[in-house]
This record gives structure tokens, sequence and C-alpha cells, in this order.
């Protein structure tokens, strides 16, 4: 379409079948429009006055799951079941980043807008929610002033068992200091405990999933280096021959 672009956020496949979500921006009305594409098929989850974006995807069954934001006077974030949608929750304004479906039960993780006290991480099950907290204090004593606030965002989101495991990032952010980041993991039962991830003064891009048990992430330490954990220990990944200048980025994750 020559009068705007596309923006794929996420794929699933299936049976055989692929499924990709994301944005098509309308360069005439100025505004993304969430779609999923089943095989390259496109079919809007929106009609073109509603401004969305599709975020992630999950597909068990016959059903498909789509994880999106719809805009308007707030920003609400939603699931669609084959493409109606269903509105999760909250008392602030939010986002979603990821979808996990086991055994017929709908999991959303993503992030609600705290005035004052910087961003909440969230999971929504079957639509109720759960607000997983902001705050994570070293020794579990709490050194903040009023200059400080915390912000948590979910990335990923695995089903293991009865067990479900969030991976993302907690960032506070001091005012006079400036801002200190660590790489956090959820894990059902303990979902206000924030496992930090050893070796981390700054961690981005992380993608997780677990296997037997075993949970392995990915991402980028220190801006720099690239990291595996498996269980929380961590495994360096070597820098490619002859590159000066590496800034490791990661997408997904898979365990053979």
């Amino acid at each position: 379409d020559k009068k705007g672009c596309a923006l794929a956020e996420a794929v699933s496949v299936c049976g055989g079948d692929v499924y990709v979500v994301g944005n098509v921006y309308d360069a005439d009305r100025r505004h993304s429009k969430a779609t999923v594409w089943k095989n390259g098929v496109l079919t809007w989850l929106t009609d073109e006055n509603t401004p969305a974006e599709a975020k992630a995807v999950a597909v068990s069954d016959a059903d498909v799951y789509v994880a999106g934001l719809v805009y308007g006077d707030t920003t609400m974030a939603t699931l669609w079941k084959n493409g109606v949608p269903q509105s999760l929750p909250d008392d602030e304004d939010g986002s979603v980043d990821a979808i996990a479906v086991s055994d017929g039960t709908v999991y959303v993780t993503g992030t609600a807008f705290r005035d004052g006290t910087g961003t909440s991480a969230m999971l929504w099950c079957n639509g109720m929610p759960t607000d997983l907290g902001n705050e994570w204090y070293p020794n579990g004593i709490n050194v903040d002033g009023a200059n400080v606030h915390n912000e948590c965002f979910p990335d990923g989101i695995s089903v293991d068992g009865a067990d479900v495991y969030i991976m993302g990032w907690f960032l506070k952010y001091d005012y006079d200091k400036g801002a200190d980041g660590h790489a956090v993991l959820w894990k059902a039962g303990e979902f206000r405990e924030l496992s930090l991830l050893p070796g981390i003064s700054y961690f981005l891009g992380p993608v997780m999933i677990v296997s037997d048990g075993h949970v392995y992430a990915a991402g980028q330490m220190d801006w720099r280096t690239a990291m595996v954990w498996k269980d929380g220990k961590t495994i360096p990944l070597s820098r490619p021959a002859g590159l000066t200048r590496y800034v490791p980025q990661f997408f997904d994750i898979f365990v053979k």
C-alpha cells in the first residue's frame, strides 16, 4: 500500500498454518490498524476508524488469540479470540507484550502505568488481572526516596505444567543518580518476588523459554555482551570475529 506501511510483531505456527500479527499504518487516517495474517491473507481486528496495535499471538486447537492495544481516551489492553475483542481490565493506561495458552487458560502479560510510582507489571489470567508490582529492593530494604520511581517491563511468558514464568526487566530511576536496570523473572506463586539474573547492570531485549522444568533466557548485558542463562546461571556467548562495534539483540530462543 503506497499510502502506508506495515509492521509484523509476532508469529505462531500451528498445523501447517502460519499466523502473523502486527500493524498497518493508515496514512489517510494517521493511525495504525491491528492486523492478523493467516498464510498471507489479511484480516483486520478493528474497524478503519479505531487506532489499534496487535502485539502477540498464540494458537490453541482451532482458536487464534491475539493480544494488543486499542487507543481512545485511554490505552486499553485487549485480547481478541477468533477476532472477537475482550478488554483486559485495569484502572490505568497499559500495554501488552506477550501471550500464552495452556490447557484452555489464556495468559497475557504487560504493563500498567501508575501515576507517581512508575510502571507496574501485569498478568491477566482468562481476563482477570494480577498486579505484579514494580518494587524490588536488595535484601528487602527499601532505600528509595522522593526522587525515585520504578519501572517493570515484562517481555515474555511461558507455561510449564502448573508454573507460569514471566521474563522482563526492572528499572529503578533515581532523578539524582540516574538509572539502574536488571533482568528479572517472575514465577507463579511468587509473583512479587523478582528473581534477579546474576551479573547484570543493564539488560535489554530478554527472551525466554521453559523446557522440561529448565528456564532458558537470552539477552544482552552492559550493552555489549551476549548472554544466555540456564536456571539463572550465566553462559557467555562469544563475539563474532572481526567485529569492533557489536551490540547484540535477541528476538527468540529455542531448545532442542
